[in-house]
């Protein structure tokens, strides 16, 4: 679980941990957020702060994933937000094993297996959801060791019934921005696929809503998107800063799609 503590953040571990195939919960978030618990199987990190938190958070969501990755002793994991209770874990288990491995890719980036995540995306390029990974754990450290985001910080608002919680995106433009989904899962293609590097580093001409190559972006992302990402079918899960379920019905109104 990664992210900022909310009222229902604990109570969401403790649940989690009546799971059966749930071993133990880490809790990532950064210095100065208040939680206590002494729970043996639940772990509290408390990461740093970068001098740049990134455009939409996306540096916060990168290392608090990261270091709490590398503190997890389980061969699998799962990525989870700390303001969402996910309440279909074993249904989503049962589904993984029943689909085919990944048995390909180069002698320099071969991961183990495909990483299932929410929803994958049919409009914006090399875009996956990013509330939920789950995949090997040395797969998701992978995912998660990137550079940090160089941006200048533009966007964030806070809403009162969210007390210290930010909405980091709100009001981003992202003719002149990169998604944070995109910038995430396009540095894990990057890792086996040149193109999608070339993509990365050129990403103003060819990764942004309206940038002028986007067209040859959407072309390659549609010919490799389940290469090493999967979705999984619709599931049941409590959105805690929402009130609501997932919203599955804003989400395909902008392309996302998930498996049947």
């Amino acid at each position: 679980m990664q992210g900022g503590i909310w009222p229902g953040t604990l109570e969401t571990a403790e649940y989690y941990l009546t799971i059966p195939i749930v071993e133990d919960v880490i809790i990532s978030t950064m210095s100065g957020e208040e939680i206590k618990q002494e729970n043996p199987r639940i772990k509290i990190i408390k990461c740093l702060w970068p001098q740049n938190r990134g455009q939409g958070n996306m540096n916060l969501q990168i290392i608090t994933s990261l270091q709490g990755l590398l503190r997890c002793e389980a061969v699998e994991a799962v990525k989870t937000r700390t303001d969402q209770r996910i309440l279909d874990l074993d249904k989503m288990n049962d589904y993984i094993s029943l689909q085919p491995g990944l048995n390909h890719f180069t002698p320099t980036f071969s991961p183990i297996d495909y990483i299932y995540v929410l929803g994958i995306q049919n409009n914006f390029p090399f875009s996956t959801q990013d509330h939920v990974f789950w995949g090997f754990t040395s797969d998701l450290i992978a995912l998660f060791d990137i550079p940090l985001n160089t941006e200048p910080v533009t966007g964030g608002w806070s809403k009162s019934e969210w007390g210290k919680h930010v909405q980091a995106d709100k009001g981003l433009n992202f003719d002149v921005h990169l998604r944070m989904p995109i910038y995430l899962a396009a540095h894990y293609y990057a890792k086996y696929d040149h193109l999608v590097a070339h993509f990365l580093e050129n990403w103003q001409e060819y990764l942004t809503d309206h940038a002028p190559k986007r067209d040859e972006a959407m072309k390659a992302w549609h010919e490799i998107k389940e290469s090493v990402f999967k979705p999984f079918p619709k599931i049941d899960m409590w959105w805690e800063k929402m009130k609501s379920a997932y919203p599955y019905e804003m989400y395909e109104s902008q392309g996302e799609y998930y498996a049947t």
